[in-house]
């Protein structure tokens, strides 16, 4: 019975978050952050664009907290990562608390920076808690190396009690593609996430046969250089490869 009531525990918790939301009209909002400060609330899609603009250009977050404080509906505008430069700079670096709110309708089609879900680089201690991304639509036909829905790439960093669901769909090979996360490094924390994602990879080279193909998971496309203190645990995958 215990475990019937646990797995039935995302659903509703979804449901019960399913109240108002913001619907994103496409523009940037970063007159929320105040330099010299260290916790942070956003409530409109438009501050959560302001986010990205402020970790693409060299903020890392790095010992500050943003909390997510309403539903989002990022409707279907296309999405600039958070987070779009490498383990060492451009990355997100901070705590994000969804707080047990969606993120609904995240788009990425034609992506200019080589990144595609919610978060691009998390790194270095960053951490996302708490936070449903749902009914994502992301395809992917460019080189990048990584496309995960909520984040494309995690290196050190935690990711706990996340939910995604939508579809990641890559035609062009070469790729890491995962339905919650593209690829893990070093010592990552993925702890009580779960996936309904449908997760697709089109890319078949009949000269080539696999060696262009795409590594694919529905939890994590790829774990590279894992260390002692990497975890992946309670995490539950419930949709398609």
């Amino acid at each position: 019975s215990l475990v019937m009531i646990l797995a039935l525990l995302p659903t509703a918790t979804l449901a019960a978050s399913a109240a108002q939301e913001d619907t994103w009209d496409g523009t940037v909002d970063i007159s929320w952050y105040r330099e010299g400060e260290y916790d942070f609330k956003i409530t409109t899609a438009e501050q959560l664009a302001g986010l990205a603009q402020l970790v693409n250009t060299g903020n890392k977050f790095e010992d500050k907290t943003v909390s997510l404080g309403s539903n989002l509906n990022l409707a279907g505008h296309e999405w600039t990562s958070i987070g779009t430069g490498s383990n060492a700079k451009q990355y997100f670096g901070g705590t994000f608390d969804g707080q047990h709110f969606q993120i609904r309708n995240l788009t990425s089609k034609n992506s200019t920076t080589y990144y595609h879900g919610l978060f691009g680089v998390i790194s270095n201690g960053g951490t996302v808690q708490n936070l449903y991304v749902v009914d994502a639509d992301l395809y992917s036909n460019d080189n990048s190396l990584r496309m995960g829905i909520l984040a494309d790439w995690v290196n050190d960093g935690t990711v706990k009690n996340c939910y995604t669901s939508g579809t990641a769909h890559n035609v062009s090979g070469n790729k890491l593609l995962g339905g919650l996360i593209g690829t893990c490094t070093a010592g990552s924390k993925i702890i009580g996430c779960s996936s309904d994602a449908k997760v697709i990879s089109d890319y078949y080279d009949d000269g080539d046969e696999y060696s262009d193909c795409d590594t694919v998971g529905g939890i994590v496309g790829q774990w590279e250089n894992a260390t002692s203190d990497a975890i992946i645990s309670d995490c539950w995958f419930g949709g398609s490869i």
